[in-house]
């Protein structure tokens, strides 16, 4: 959840920076106010640059860190192999930005072991049945495409970057 005092901080910030250069706590209010929504946005980049955009769920880590579940197959997990670069922005199920929203630039990390484990906990914990429901979808469509991967083996750090958009 957004950190009490966030907006209030926000609307300082804003008042007193150009609305071009949000301050390093307004950008960090901002994700973690994603952390109240259901989807984020997540935008990763192929590596002749093209962007990506897919919904996932997301969840806070930290007081300054968004977090979601992926596997080690997806699309997601080999371009942020590649490149730590992000997106982020709140949207609906279908990847929808919602209006009056920001994007975010963010890096990306990959992680395993107990950091995997935690955000495994808190998106069980958010998300409850749903989770049981993909996991099942995605072995349905693994055995009917004759492709299986494995279900949410690696967890995702986003972590917001000031200072404009990062090199790819």
């Amino acid at each position: 959840m957004a950190p009490a005092g966030c907006r209030t901080r926000v609307a300082a910030a804003s008042a007193s920076l150009p609305s071009d250069a949000p301050s390093e706590a307004e950008l960090r209010c901002r994700l973690m106010a994603l952390s109240d929504e259901n989807y984020m946005l997540l935008t990763t980049f192929r590596r002749d640059g093209t962007p990506v955009a897919t919904p996932v769920w997301v969840t806070a880590f930290g007081e300054d860190r968004v977090a979601f579940w992926t596997s080690s197959g997806s699309g997601k997990a080999k371009r942020l192999a590649h490149t730590q670069r992000v997106i982020v922005q709140p949207c609906d199920v279908r990847g929808r930005v919602k209006p009056e929203t920001e994007p975010i630039d963010a890096t990306a990390q990959l992680v395993e072991g107990d950091q995997r484990e935690q955000i495994r906990r808190q998106v069980k914990a958010k998300y409850g049945f749903q989770t049981k429901i993909t996991k099942l979808l995605g072995q349905l469509g693994g055995i009917l495409k004759r492709n299986r991967i494995p279900y949410g083996d690696r967890g995702v750090i986003v972590t917001p970057v000031s200072g404009g958009p990062q090199g790819a």
